[in-house]
């Protein structure tokens, strides 16, 4: 696993612990983003504050991939809602806009087993990545 955070240099095979530490310093002026890459390229993702985050989830398969925007499945609220950080002003559903107890156990999760927990609603906005005629953000 390879950790990166904004304006930081990479960190390969970071403890949970570390993971905590830091990403309980995100901050729309910096550090603002964080991601979890795993050996085959998957990753998890976040970006926002600490009251108001976005995670999103890149599952890689082969050549292809499957984008998702992470969300609490036990919410009914879907009005649109947006969250400032470090790459400016992200668009979301308001069962999308999570904390950092999400992005912790998120990334704790993702570290472990290579995937995200089932509690979350996926959403999958992959065709924002093939709508714009390149793979990546």
């Amino acid at each position: 696993m390879n950790f990166s955070e904004h304006l930081q240099a990479d960190l390969r095979n970071p403890t949970r612990d570390y993971i905590g530490d830091r990403l309980s310093h995100i901050t729309p002026a910096g550090p603002g983003y964080f991601s979890l890459t795993s050996d085959d390229g998957s990753y998890v993702q976040t970006a926002g504050a600490r009251l108001k985050l976005v995670i999103e989830y890149r599952k890689l398969d082969g050549d292809s991939f499957r984008h998702y925007i992470l969300g609490r499945a036990d919410s009914t609220e879907r009005s649109a809602r947006q969250i400032n950080s470090a790459v400016g002003q992200i668009n979301l559903w308001a069962h999308e806009v999570l904390d950092i107890d999400d992005a912790i156990d998120v990334f704790g999760h993702f570290l472990d087993n290579g995937a995200v927990p089932n509690r979350y609603e996926l959403r999958d906005d992959t065709s924002r990545f093939h709508d714009l005629g390149r793979d990546e953000p």
